[in-house]
């Protein structure tokens, strides 16, 4: 099933994190990822956007995880060019997979709002 959003229409598809833009235009795509590991050894952790299953040139982040348990925050802004029905994905991928890193959800502190894993935030610059 797919969430459709306010103007400019875009659709995303929550099981696969697929995002589709229907029309074609310049825009302004934004996240900010929560990552952690769990294991002991230090790790990286990349995220970057692919848009129609080919990666986006320059929009890599790195991170370097020291520190079990301590969340770090990975903020990204990119402009991109979109075509009508383009799609496009996060990725992330961590150097050494055996100390469970990724992009995590947090615990609800008490009393206050939920903490989502990742936020994404796009908007139509011009078409």
């Amino acid at each position: 099933s797919y969430r459709r959003f306010s103007e400019p229409p875009f659709y995303h598809a929550p099981s696969s994190g697929v995002i589709t833009f229907p029309t074609a235009g310049i825009y302004l795509i934004a996240y900010s990822a929560q990552v952690n590991k769990i294991g002991v050894v230090s790790t990286t952790i990349d995220i970057w956007v692919n848009q129609n299953a080919s990666n986006v040139s320059n929009s890599n982040r790195r991170v370097l995880l020291v520190s079990a348990n301590t969340p770090q925050v990975v903020t990204a802004t990119f402009i991109v060019d979109i075509a009508a029905n383009d799609t496009i994905t996060f990725l992330q991928a961590v150097g050494i997979s055996t100390v469970a890193a990724g992009i995590y959800p947090f615990i609800t502190p008490a009393g206050e709002p939920f903490v989502p894993s990742i936020i994404v935030t796009i908007n139509k610059a011009s078409d």
